[in-house]
């Protein structure tokens, strides 16, 4: 029996037939009050509306000894009692060898079931009852400290369980973990060596942008000078082409100058220094004529004026016609009165021999 009260109660099922129900519930109270067995009686654990079968094959599992109250009524009887005993030996042969699982308690002097044979029995009736009563406690006792220990080596083995399942969980959180970590760094690195990628990537288009851009305005630099070349060559060529043309112009002009003062001189020539020069013999013939009284010579100068005038006039009428409208203003100033000039000596030597003629015949 324990000294101290243990870390749970002892839990004992009385199998027993109805006929034996106030023995076995004195035994019940007797056990109940040693404070460290939890007996299980029918009369005392079924609630109403419990289905007894299933609670007391529960309770039977359940159980850590299993007391087989034994009389005539219940090893003489056909039912449930039996029934009990066989579902109570097919537990038994779960358990491990050496362990006190079925405890026969004969209530009377009766014939223990042959099931029941292999395990020791006691009396618990007459002069033994008492000393049986120490007994069962102290199998009762033996069997807490089994159950005790196998719960203690269970507890131990599933604390280890526990344990190693708990060091596994670690491992595998710190595997897990050293994966994850080494999985982020490498979604890191990939990120990183993607980031960087897609900068170089990023960098060498702007690259490859700047270098079209500057490529692109190097050829429009260059077509704006080969522009500006073509257009100041078109500008020099049309300038040349202007100034040649202007200096054919001007030669054309200076040719043309040339020979228009060639053709006034040839003009001149004809229509001044001649009619000057016939002018100035006829005014020279006329002042000598001038000198002469007689009628022969002043008819003579009468008509040679006369035919002077003809030729004067024609001269001057020729002269109009062909350098009047090549020469300037103030020639034109120069050929009218060359004109009058060349028309008034004829005139001027007839006057005379008129007036000559007329004073000689009227002297």
């Amino acid at each position: 029996m324990p000294t101290t009260k243990p870390l749970r109660e002892l839990r004992v099922f009385l199998c027993h037939a109805s006929q034996d129900r106030p023995a076995v519930r004195q035994l019940y109270y007797r056990l109940a009050d040693e404070g460290w067995i939890d007996p299980w009686i029918d009369e005392k654990k079924l609630l109403p509306g419990e289905d007894w079968r299933i609670s007391i094959e529960n309770a039977i599992e359940s159980a850590d000894v299993i007391i087989f109250c034994l009389s005539n009524h219940s090893v003489n009887k056909e039912g449930f009692v039996q029934k009990e005993i066989r579902y109570a030996r097919e537990i038994a042969l779960e358990k491990p060898e050496g362990t006190i699982f079925l405890i026969p308690l004969r209530l009377q002097d009766c014939d223990v079931p042959r099931g029941l044979r292999f395990f020791q029995w006691t009396n618990y009736f007459g002069e033994e009852k008492k000393q049986s009563y120490n007994d069962l406690l102290e199998s009762l006792g033996t069997r807490l400290r089994q159950v005790l220990a196998r719960e203690a080596e269970e507890l131990t083995r599933k604390w280890e369980e526990e344990k190693a399942r708990r060091e596994k969980e670690e491992l595998l959180r710190k595997e897990a973990e050293e994966q994850a970590r080494r999985w982020a760094e490498e979604f890191a690195r990939k990120q990183a060596e993607e980031k960087a990628r897609q900068e170089a990537e990023q960098s060498a288009k702007r690259e490859r942008e700047e270098l079209e851009r500057k490529k692109t305005e190097e050829k429009a630099r260059r077509d704006a000078e080969e522009s500006a070349r073509q257009a100041a060559e078109e500008f020099a060529r049309k300038q040349a082409d202007e100034q040649a043309r202007r200096d054919a112009e001007e030669k054309l002009l200076k040719e043309k100058r040339e020979a228009e003062e060639l053709a006034r001189k040839r003009l001149r020539r004809r229509y001044f220094v001649t009619p000057y020069g016939l002018a100035s013999i006829y005014a020279l013939i006329s002042l000598a004529l001038t000198f002469f009284d007689d009628i022969e010579t002043n008819l003579l100068t009468l008509g040679t004026s006369l035919l002077f005038l003809s030729i004067s006039v024609l001269m001057v009428q020729d002269m109009v016609l062909s350098y009047y409208r090549t020469v300037s203003k103030e020639e034109k100033t120069v050929l009218v009165f060359s004109s009058i000039f060349i028309i008034s000596l004829p005139l001027y030597a007839i006057l005379v021999a008129i007036w000559r003629i007329l004073t000689t015949l009227f002297s």
